[in-house]
């Protein structure tokens, strides 16, 4: 029997809608109790259980040539308050007018209950055609899942989806790495943002979303990122942190939000009960830094996991290529080399580092961990060859982020810089800070390395970039505290006792020049009297800091570095 909804007037719609609205009014009121795993369940049995009952009542039938499937959080059984609610109207080829009066007795009522409706109306046939000629579509449909009416046509769209992307996935993984890499350049990485986006950041949900497509394409093991003992950790665990975070914040911001501001950082780690937002945000970012780890390794192993096509297909294997003692690059990725010894070879870490970031190719996921497992701690102090590769990483440019940050996921870069715990995940206090504390102090260093024609110590320059800000997260003077942490740093590093007292100088003093130029009359004498007294007369030191300051400012976030403050710390120098 077909579906008859022609019941259905327009007064009858804006009810429905009143009685879905109050529902979902009086869920939220009384879900305080729940934590965020209840209320996503007890926000989709509410909306599950409407869905039915409404497909039921306008003949969304078993056998009706009609049903209505799921797509997005809904899918996946993972809704929020305040997301999209993803719904797809699949009918047999009916006639337009019975489409029309039925997909209308399904939105309006939604519509009226001020739901946020993302919806289509296609045959099964049309909804496969779209997702061949759209890859966000694509995606989309891997999610599907039955919901009401007739399932034969469900199972035809599921089953049709899943296949068609499976033997697509050759055609489209460019495409697909391309998106991707678009997006996290747009929205940067969850673990080192301010105010991170949950859903699209590098790290964030749209992330295992894509590992759950490779492995619906079976290019990757999906099932094995569940492992705690993986060298990123669980998958599965930090996908559903970053789930309950999500689930709070639109609950504490009464908004569909994927943009933790700061504002709602308090509330949401009480919810959450992990303290305050500082606590919250390293959490977040432990949780973002393993879907990052799993995303970006995932990626490349789909990617080699494929037949090679066309003229390259006709190219040999790739081979071995020298880079270091006990280095290769094979296949795009800096990996070692057969007769390593890890176990042996302290100074490795730091050679597969420095071939990473001058040669801007990831470190193979198999090279990380065998790094972890087996490298002893170098000497105190390091030999001279292992602070000359320390440098190369410093002073590689943009592609020293994603080395330092391969070594810190891994507990390497800890090792080299027992330092950085303190300020690793450590979300800024200033809302002119674009970045968590251990990225804008990578970000300084990045900015520092094409301005090191300024100075004549470009090794100081570097590491003084890299230490300014250590000091902080001890809740005392971070100038102060991180220019005492400097001499055993530095002792450890093998620098002589003179460029460490330089160093632990410019920790010392990297706020003097910007905050005098900024706040002092540069005209009165006094003023320059003070700078040249701080300073102890030294011209490099100076020259230093003056550089130092340029690349802090602009590490820092938008307009904290202009042309006025340029000019005026030139006249102040």
């Amino acid at each position: 029997n077909p579906p008859d909804p022609s019941g259905s007037s327009g007064s009858e719609s804006a009810c429905e809608g009143s009685g879905l609205a109050a529902l979902r009014r009086q869920l939220l009121s009384d879900c305080k109790q729940l934590n965020a795993s209840e209320l996503r369940q007890a926000w989709l049995d509410l909306h599950e259980s409407w869905l039915t009952a409404k497909a039921a009542e306008i003949g969304i039938t078993d056998g009706s040539g009609f049903t209505l499937v799921g797509v997005g959080g809904l899918g996946r059984r993972e809704l929020v308050p305040h997301s999209d609610l993803d719904l797809m109207l699949l009918h047999d080829n009916k006639s337009d007018e019975l489409v029309g009066r039925v997909a209308d007795g399904l939105w309006y009522p939604l519509w009226d209950a001020n739901v946020r409706l993302d919806h289509s109306v296609r045959t099964v046939s049309g909804a496969l055609s779209v997702a061949n000629a759209d890859l966000i579509a694509a995606l989309g449909m891997l999610d599907a899942r039955h919901i009401a009416g007739d399932t034969e046509l469900s199972t035809e769209l599921i089953s049709g989806a899943r296949r068609q992307w499976r033997s697509a996935i050759r055609s489209r993984m460019d495409e697909l790495v391309e998106m991707t890499s678009a997006r996290w350049l747009r929205c940067g990485r969850i673990a080192q943002r301010a105010e991170p986006d949950l859903k699209s950041g590098r790290g964030g949900l749209r992330d295992v979303q894509l590992l759950d497509a490779l492995g619906v394409a079976q290019l990757i093991d999906r099932r094995g990122m569940a492992n705690p003992n993986m060298p990123g950790g669980s998958l599965d665990a930090a996908y559903l942190t970053l789930l309950d975070v999500r689930t709070e914040l639109h609950r504490v911001s009464g908004r569909g939000r994927d943009e933790l501001l700061a504002q709602f950082g308090d509330e949401v780690s009480a919810a959450l009960g992990v303290g305050d937002r500082f606590a919250l945000s390293r959490m977040l970012s432990g949780a973002s830094r393993t879907i990052a780890y799993h995303a970006e390794t995932g990626m490349r192993t789909a990617q080699n996991a494929l037949p090679r096509r066309g003229i390259s297909a006709l190219v040999r294997r790739p081979r071995r290529r020298p880079l270091d003692e006990g280095v290769h690059e094979y296949d795009g990725e800096i990996v070692l080399a057969r007769e390593a010894q890890p176990q042996s070879d302290p100074g490795l870490v730091l050679r597969v580092a420095a071939a990473s970031a001058s040669s801007g190719l990831p470190i193979g996921a198999a090279t990380l961990s065998r790094l972890a497992e087996s490298v002893p701690d170098l000497p105190t102090p390091w030999p001279r060859e292992a602070l000359d590769d320390l440098l190369v990483v410093l002073l590689a440019g943009p592609t020293t982020v994603n080395t330092i940050e391969a070594l810190d996921r891994t507990g390497l870069w800890g090792r080299l810089l027992p330092e950085w715990d303190a300020v690793r995940d450590l979300p800024p206090r200033d809302v002119s800070h674009k970045w968590t504390v251990d990225r804008h102090i990578v970000e300084t260093v990045v900015n520092a390395a094409p301005l090191t024609t300024r100075v004549a110590r470009s090794d100081l320059l570097a590491l003084g970039a890299l230490l300014h800000d250590i000091g902080k997260g001890r809740g005392v003077d971070h100038c102060v505290f991180g220019a005492k942490l400097v001499a055993p740093i530095g002792e450890r590093l093998g620098l002589s006792t003179q460029d460490i007292d330089t160093l632990s100088n410019m920790v010392r003093h990297h706020l003097l020049l910007p905050v005098t130029a900024t706040r002092s009359d540069l005209n009165d004498p006094k003023t320059i009297e003070s700078v040249t007294e701080a300073l102890g007369g030294d011209a490099q030191l100076l020259e230093l800091l003056h550089t130092l300051a340029e690349a802090d400012s602009q590490a820092t976030g938008p307009g904290v570095w202009s042309d006025w403050k340029a000019s005026l710390m030139a006249d102040l120098v």
